[in-house]
């Protein structure tokens, strides 16, 4: 979550505290387990709800000794070819559906690669932008007022 969130991380007063004793504190948004090193702002507020959001569908096993399974293999281990396998099969999925259309003679090259850019999220869209942190949340909103976060799915 560190990484994922690394804005509230980087706010969070209590980085050292075990995911357990969070729990028990109550990590709602209310909950006692967010403590701040400084107030949060509205986008940052957003942020905690989208952490709050995944954190619902913990559930911890206190009688459980914690353990790393890879789910990828029948034997819950990790194996090079089955990181590779699912890796390959990903990526042939991804890459079949958009090779059919996208690199056509029919079609001029900047459009292919404009829509290879769009596929892959490359396209600097300012909600691409805020993620990079060249422009800030605010200004993640349409040039063109529409009223919609201006996203790749915004193309669309």
């Amino acid at each position: 979550m560190s990484k994922v969130f690394a804005r509230l991380y980087e706010l969070a007063d209590n980085k050292l505290e075990t995911v357990a004793h969070m729990h028990a504190r109550g990590w709602g948004l209310n909950g006692e387990a967010w403590k701040w090193r400084q107030r949060l702002y509205v986008w940052e507020e957003e942020l905690l709800g989208e952490c709050v959001g995944q954190l619902t569908s913990v559930t911890l096993k206190v009688e459980c000794a914690d353990r790393w399974v890879w789910t990828l293999h029948v034997s819950n281990c990790y194996t090079f070819s089955s990181a590779n396998s699912s890796l390959i099969k990903v990526e042939n999925v991804r890459h079949h559906h958009f090779n059919k259309f996208l690199w056509l003679k029919a079609v001029s090259l900047k459009v292919s690669i404009f829509a290879w850019r769009l596929f892959l999220n490359w396209v600097p869209t300012r909600d691409n932008l805020v993620h990079r942190r060249v422009l800030l949340a605010s200004d993640q909103s349409c040039v063109a007022n529409c009223g919609y976060n201006e996203d790749d799915d915004h193309f669309f």
